[in-house]
Protein backbone atom coordinates (compact mmCIF):
# COMPACT_ATOMS: atom_id res chain seq x y z
CA UNK A 1 0.00 0.00 0.00
CA UNK A 2 1.00 3.31 -0.86
CA UNK A 3 0.28 5.84 1.24
CA UNK A 4 -0.42 9.83 -0.14
CA UNK A 5 0.99 12.46 2.09
CA UNK A 6 -3.00 13.12 3.99
CA UNK A 7 -2.73 9.37 4.83
CA UNK A 8 0.59 9.24 5.81
CA UNK A 9 -0.37 12.39 8.18
CA UNK A 10 -3.21 10.25 9.43
CA UNK A 11 -0.87 7.20 10.44
CA UNK A 12 -0.27 8.73 13.80
CA UNK A 13 -3.64 8.91 14.85
CA UNK A 14 -4.98 5.14 13.94
CA UNK A 15 -3.79 1.90 14.74
CA UNK A 16 -5.40 0.05 11.41
CA UNK A 17 -3.60 2.41 9.18
CA UNK A 18 -0.27 0.91 10.82
CA UNK A 19 -1.51 -3.15 10.22
CA UNK A 20 -2.72 -1.87 6.20
CA UNK A 21 0.95 -0.31 5.22
CA UNK A 22 2.47 -3.63 2.90
CA UNK A 23 6.12 -3.68 2.23
CA UNK A 24 7.06 -2.48 -0.83
CA UNK A 25 10.79 -3.06 -2.62
CA UNK A 26 12.49 -0.66 -0.87
CA UNK A 27 12.79 -0.26 2.58
CA UNK A 28 9.93 2.70 3.60
CA UNK A 29 9.56 4.61 6.74
CA UNK A 30 5.97 6.09 7.97
CA UNK A 31 6.34 9.11 10.33
CA UNK A 32 3.59 8.24 13.74
CA UNK A 33 4.39 11.45 15.41
CA UNK A 34 6.45 12.80 17.80
CA UNK A 35 10.47 11.29 16.38
CA UNK A 36 8.17 8.31 16.05
CA UNK A 37 8.31 6.19 12.97
CA UNK A 38 6.98 2.63 11.43
CA UNK A 39 9.71 0.92 9.29
CA UNK A 40 8.71 -1.42 6.86
CA UNK A 41 11.39 -3.66 5.48
CA UNK A 42 11.56 -4.58 1.81
CA UNK A 43 9.93 -7.76 0.47
CA UNK A 44 13.49 -9.28 -0.02
CA UNK A 45 13.74 -8.80 4.02
CA UNK A 46 11.07 -10.52 4.86
CA UNK A 47 8.65 -7.26 4.82
CA UNK A 48 8.43 -7.20 8.62
CA UNK A 49 7.41 -4.13 10.34
CA UNK A 50 8.67 -2.60 13.31
CA UNK A 51 8.69 0.69 15.51
CA UNK A 52 11.92 3.17 15.72
CA UNK A 53 12.30 6.43 17.45
CA UNK A 54 14.94 9.43 16.27
CA UNK A 55 16.50 11.66 18.87
CA UNK A 56 20.02 13.92 19.44
CA UNK A 57 22.65 12.78 21.89
CA UNK A 58 25.53 14.50 22.01
CA UNK A 59 25.00 16.01 18.32
CA UNK A 60 23.94 13.06 16.96
CA UNK A 61 21.00 11.35 15.30
CA UNK A 62 20.56 8.37 16.93
CA UNK A 63 17.55 5.98 15.93
CA UNK A 64 15.95 3.58 18.97
CA UNK A 65 14.18 -0.11 17.72
CA UNK A 66 11.69 -0.34 19.85
CA UNK A 67 9.84 -4.23 18.89
CA UNK A 68 8.17 -5.41 16.04
CA UNK A 69 4.16 -4.55 15.73
CA UNK A 70 3.22 -7.97 16.05
CA UNK A 71 4.39 -7.39 20.17
CA UNK A 72 3.30 -4.05 20.24
CA UNK A 73 0.54 -1.75 19.30
CA UNK A 74 1.04 1.89 18.07
CA UNK A 75 -0.32 3.63 21.74
CA UNK A 76 2.17 1.60 23.35
CA UNK A 77 5.16 2.44 21.31
CA UNK A 78 4.35 5.93 21.88
CA UNK A 79 4.03 5.18 25.68
CA UNK A 80 7.63 3.86 25.29
CA UNK A 81 9.34 6.40 23.17
CA UNK A 82 8.66 9.00 25.59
Amino acid sequence: MVLGCSEVRELKDTQVKVNSVTPLINREEYPCGDALLLVVESKKKGGGKSFAGRMRFQGKQRTIWIESTKKWKLKSAREQFE
